[in-house]
């Protein structure tokens, strides 16, 4: 049974977020308007009166647009999903190095959400991303934007996925470590740092983390649970 469990915990740790299907889309410079009236009447010229925009205290660019009722060539909602932010990303205060491409499509009652990954140099950026709310005729309603960076900042030397597993191991004494994945790791200023997102267990079926390692020093970087249910929520430095 203890082998049996182990297995089954191994096979859990190579598992990674959802993939991310390569769809990248390219667009004109970003719009930047002197303040967020000048953001405000672009949008409501280019979409209509009606449209309303989301701002947060810390963000020059809004977090999200909503009210809409705009058309988006496709065939389905992911690629209508895709073509509106082709078209659209000046507005959405988007860098032209940013790609984006479909992580998820959730249909619902009356319509259908697409998220949309961001990534850089084919490097998923972690925890930026956009939403994209569609109506039963498949119209744009709404738009949420998670703030995103303008660049990957390069590195000399890269530590590699072996050594960053075991930066987690020796660092927090966990029980396994799975297989390290290559991103893009962003604070919110300055261009985003490349490193290892590595899956750890402290507890095998209990307790499971993401972790983040620099790529270049091997410092962590960040962690986070892999579920919002599991009761332990934060991993402790025994090292």
């Amino acid at each position: 049974m203890i082998r049996l469990a182990a297995g089954l915990c191994a096979a859990l740790l190579t598992l990674a977020p959802p993939a991310v299907a390569a769809a990248p889309v390219s667009s004109p410079q970003p719009l930047r308007p002197a303040d967020r009236a000048g953001w405000e009447d672009a949008v409501r010229a280019r979409f209509g009166a009606d449209a309303r925009l989301s701002w947060d205290a810390l963000r020059a660019t809004p977090t999200a647009i909503r009210r809409l009722a705009v058309a988006a060539p496709g065939i389905d909602p992911a690629s209508r999903a895709l073509a509106f932010c082709a078209a659209h990303r000046d507005l959405l205060g988007l860098s032209p190095a940013l790609t984006l491409s479909v992580d998820e499509v959730t249909a619902f009652r009356d319509g259908v959400s697409v998220k949309l990954a961001a990534g850089l140099d084919g490097l998923v950026v972690e925890g930026s991303a956009l939403v994209l709310t569609f109506d039963a005729s498949g119209a744009v309603r709404a738009v949420q934007v998670d703030p995103t960076p303008a660049a990957l900042a390069p590195i000399a030397q890269d530590i590699g996925p072996a050594a960053a597993g075991a930066a987690v191991r020796e660092r927090f004494g966990v029980a396994a470590v799975g297989r390290a994945t290559r991103v893009a790791f962003w604070r919110g200023v300055g261009p985003a740092r490349q490193a290892w997102r590595v899956p750890a267990a402290l507890i095998p079926w209990v307790a499971h983390f993401y972790v983040w390692v620099d790529a270049a020093s091997g410092a962590v970087l960040g962690q986070a649970p892999v579920s919002n249910d599991q009761p332990v929520r934060r991993l402790e430095v025994v090292r």
